[in-house]
């Protein structure tokens, strides 16, 4: 690999060269601003952490709630989800349940019509809507279904998140106040601690909830509703514009709208809603494609109304962050492909001892302070934390090339379905090891392409060569054991996804058979 890279960067002229360090400074403070904006959010957070917000009017009658339930061929875990609906705290005649069954899957769309007749004669309130087409996907669903909704308060809940009994006591009375457009509550993981895959999201989705959502909310910034366990209130819905399928992020895309008509939302950290991780590399990286690449749509699409909008210029800009942040993944794409040629031709990205102060104060001990911060505030143990954080690394540099496909397909209008992401019950997600045996099946992610699993494997040996060549120029630094790590996320998340891939392409088969 070493030889081939010389081989082929042996004639580089000097306006080349010039080009190639441009290019990698360019890169390197694109991501250096974006850490220092994660370090503004950890700021944020502390600075607001007290703030208290309007006192919850007292509520003496009980308010009734629709939820809506959007599936798509998760036959699964239809039954958890509907039964944990059933078990809400909230009397039958107060609540209406809308099933919005999007299936292909003949035996998916038949474990729907059953739980209908189920809970109908156990006499709820509760309705199926099928649609043989899946115009707008689930901002379609969610669409074509509010007009049914009879309530003016709508939960809406995906199939692998099961409410706790006291969900609605917990947040109804937070909308209360006519302004309210939605409200958000923290997500939790009952699968978190099955493999170090899941641990390592789990770490990611906490910084996201527990300081990025608490920090804008508490200093008065508009945050997003999640697409899951949360309520919108239904006249805010209809003023926004209702519920779009021009981006994959229909969630993000309401929100922003709600807002800049004047709506408000709520953010509570301490309401908390059990889900499921995906338990597997491929369903991961298609979910992570889906949240990337809808969010710089809905950037587009949004952002030069939000820069007209009067509204304080701060909350413009850490709008513009928000919606913007999936581009450090093809930054850190081309950081990966510019250090070979950098060190050995133009400049030493690793030597250099002011790149490699930005690169090790800002790359890593940001990211390393904020997850460090997001387990600390839940009292999670300081050594499971730091004993994970080198696979954090690894698996989010890994991840990079996957996201950024999708931050190239926003930014040159690329249209994509919306790819759900796989659901496995949780017997089988809390065992995903045993997947590639014939009991429990690896479920198939149409956005996932063998070509994309074999092009990070190539990157992470790009990647050792990298390595070598700094070990053998003698231009070792601090920052060396951090791209072994890159090297060894790149092949480990392309191994396992071409292995799952080849799998599950053989449960289809197998399937088809059958």
């Amino acid at each position: 690999m070493q030889t081939i890279l010389a081989q082929l960067t042996a004639q580089i002229n000097p306006l080349l060269i010039w080009t190639l360090i441009t290019t990698y400074i360019t890169t390197l403070t694109i991501l250096s601003i974006y850490s220092l904006h994660r370090l503004y959010l950890i700021f944020l957070y502390f600075k607001h952490k007290n703030t208290h917000h309007a006192t919850l009017p007292a509520i003496n009658k009980i308010i009734p709630v629709t939820i809506q339930i959007p599936l798509y061929n998760e036959h699964a875990i239809t039954h958890q989800i509907v039964a944990a609906i059933a078990n809400l705290n909230q009397p039958k005649h107060a609540l209406q349940i809308q099933i919005l069954d999007d299936s292909t899957d003949p035996a998916s769309l038949q474990i729907s019509k059953d739980i209908l007749a189920q809970y109908l004669t156990q006499g709820y309130d509760i309705s199926l809507q099928h649609r043989k087409n899946r115009i707008g996907f689930k901002a379609g669903a969610l669409k074509e279904a509010l007009p049914a909704a009879k309530y003016e308060f709508i939960a809406i809940f995906d199939a692998d998140f099961i409410p706790n009994p006291d969900f609605l006591e917990k947040t109804i009375p937070h909308l209360i106040p006519d302004n309210i457009a939605f409200i958000q509550t923290r997500w939790q993981h009952i699968n978190r601690d099955d493999s170090l895959l899941t641990q390592c999201q789990a770490i990611f989705l906490d910084s996201h909830f527990i300081i990025e959502h608490t920090a804008r909310h508490n200093a008065g910034h508009w945050i997003n509703f999640n697409g899951t366990a949360g309520i919108w209130r239904k006249s805010a819905i209809i003023d926004a514009g209702n519920w779009q399928g021009d981006t994959l992020t229909e969630d993000v895309d309401l929100s922003y709208r709600a807002q800049l008509k004047g709506w408000k939302s709520i953010y509570l950290p301490n309401v908390t809603c059990p889900s499921q991780i995906p338990p597997e590399i491929n369903a991961f990286k298609s979910q992570q494609h889906r949240w990337a690449k809808g969010s710089i749509q809905c950037a587009i699409k949004l952002l030069p109304t939000i820069a007209k909008a009067k509204i304080p210029f701060t909350t413009k800009l850490e709008a513009f962050f928000h919606l913007t942040g999936p581009i450090v993944y093809p930054c850190a794409t081309l950081l990966t492909l510019l250090l070979y040629p950098t060190l050995n031709y133009a400049i030493n990205p690793i030597q250099s001892p002011i790149l490699g102060f930005i690169i090790l104060t800002l790359a890593i001990a940001s990211a390393t302070t904020y997850f460090f911060t997001s387990q600390a505030l839940q009292k999670k143990p300081f050594l499971k934390t730091a004993l994970h954080i080198p696979a954090l690394f690894a698996i989010g540099i890994a991840i990079a090339l996957n996201n950024a496909r999708g931050v190239l397909e926003a930014l040159l209008n690329i249209k994509s379905d919306f790819i759900r992401t796989p659901k496995y019950t949780q017997n089988s997600a809390t065992k995903i090891a045993t997947c590639r045996k014939s009991k429990n099946k690896l479920i198939p992610t149409p956005s996932i392409k063998s070509w994309m699993a074999i092009t990070e494997i190539i990157l992470g040996l790009y990647m050792l060569a990298t390595v070598k060549s700094a070990l053998t120029k003698n231009l070792t630094s601090p920052t060396t054991p951090l791209l072994i790590l890159f090297a060894l996320g790149y092949l480990y998340v392309g191994y396992h996804s071409l292995i799952n891939t080849k799998q599950a392409k053989k449960t289809t088969k197998e399937s088809a058979i059958n």
